[in-house]
């Protein structure tokens, strides 16, 4: 009935985890129970999530407060708090099934993360990089003596770091040497993006540089493109976004992931998936297409609402949206 409903809420209007079960009139127990997992409306600096959830990569805890920033992995998802806490929930794959991502680890000083397929990069306010994650990740590993970082990226198996003087290392995925390789003449880079197998670089002049595994052209920038002023590498397919406020996108269109709503403007910030693309507004309104087996390109009603999102990110088949604070 409602009432049992109604006082659940009332009783607790914070989000929590809750048990069901239904009874006959006779007081026997038919069918249940099920799980449920009662989700408010986000609060300021908070995460909201929605897509795939075969393990549990949208179920954000509780205790996602003050987010400075957000990551999507294949099957995972991560915050950073501003307090340098990173709070982290979902799995990563392994040759026998899954494995929980358990406890973040207790890092300091960080100021951005990133996520790949079975691990994650933390950037510190001293240039330095930290990864954790599976231990036999090939990608779970930083460089030794690595310094000067000011921006990092991670693809499914290896990862991207920005120097402050413009130069772009890469580094994992020891058994494909095409996604280690960084291309030359590259010591102009202002930002860097991966996902996949493969690489994506925004120079300085607003060009873009691609490079990896590019079988669906996703290595091949649209010719003539310019202009650029943010990156997000997806999958098999590459989204830009221009001075002008609007997005263009390149690479595998399979479920329509590069088909770029029509009369889409207005965006501050982008994010790509396996194979779905996510734009930001100015508005704080979130636009979402490609493929949407899982819901991840369906924005929920409370995201619709929402006049205060100011991070997007997109993993394998979920979408991660954080609530101004």
């Amino acid at each position: 009935s409602r009432s049992p409903w109604r006082r659940v809420w009332e009783k607790n209007p914070d989000d929590g985890r809750y048990g069901v079960q239904c009874w006959t009139i006779g007081g026997t127990n038919t069918i249940g129970p099920w799980d449920v997992r009662v989700i408010s409306t986000p609060k300021a600096g908070s995460a909201i999530a929605w897509g795939a959830n075969e393990q549990g990569q949208v179920e954000y805890p509780s205790d996602v407060t003050n987010a400075i920033g957000i990551a999507a992995g294949q099957f995972h998802s991560v915050a950073l708090r501003e307090d340098g806490a990173v709070i982290q929930w979902g799995a990563y794959p392994t040759k026998s099934g899954f494995t929980a991502v358990g406890p973040a680890p207790q890092i300091s000083k960080l100021v951005a993360i990133t996520a790949g397929c079975e691990h994650n990069l933390g950037l510190r306010s001293d240039g330095t990089v930290v990864s954790w994650g599976l231990p036999t990740a090939p990608a779970n590993a930083v460089p030794s003596g690595l310094t000067g970082v000011k921006a990092i990226a991670a693809g499914w198996f290896h990862n991207l770091a920005l120097l402050k003087n413009g130069q772009v290392l890469a580094w994992g995925n020891p058994s494909d040497s095409q996604i280690t390789n960084v291309p030359a003449g590259l010591g102009n880079a202002s930002a860097i993006s991966a996902q996949g197998l493969h690489s994506l670089v925004l120079r300085k002049d607003g060009t873009v540089a691609a490079w990896g595994l590019g079988t669906n052209g996703e290595t091949k920038a649209p010719a003539g493109l310019s202009e650029v002023v943010a990156i997000a590498a997806g999958g098999q397919h590459n989204v830009g976004l221009k001075a002008d406020a609007t997005v263009v996108a390149w690479g595998c269109n399979n479920a329509g992931q590069t088909k770029v709503p029509q009369g889409l403007n207005n965006v501050m910030a982008i994010a790509a998936g396996w194979a779905h693309s996510v734009a930001l507004k100015n508005d704080g309104t979130v636009v979402a297409w490609g493929n949407n087996s899982s819901g991840q390109t369906s924005v929920p009603a409370v995201a619709l609402r929402l006049v205060q999102s100011k991070l997007v990110a997109a993993g394998g088949g979920h979408t991660v949206v954080g609530v101004f604070s």
